[in-house]
């Protein structure tokens, strides 16, 4: 899918994705010779990951790589019991 397609189906703007790509966050399945990016399944994944760790508080910038949607959602868990021992 076209980037423009992963914006659509993620509910992220075209320019954020392309600045996750300029932090090495996201990169696209392919790329043709005239710069028009191509995603997959996987991409998508990753967006929703880096969406999760937005709404953990996580400043994109400086977050190493995940690669799993295990880990994020044992960060939520940590930051859910970290809630609710506050409470």
């Amino acid at each position: 899918m076209r980037i423009s397609e992963l914006a659509r189906r993620t509910g992220v703007t075209v320019h954020a994705l392309r600045h996750y790509e300029r932090l090495g966050l996201l990169s696209p399945t392919a790329t043709t010779d005239h710069g028009r990016r191509y995603y997959g399944g996987r991409e998508l994944e990753v967006i929703a990951e880096l969406q999760m760790l937005v709404i953990l508080g996580h400043a994109l910038s400086r977050r190493p790589a995940i690669g799993h949607l295990d880990e994020v959602c044992r960060q939520l868990h940590r930051h859910l019991d970290s809630m609710e021992q506050s409470i």
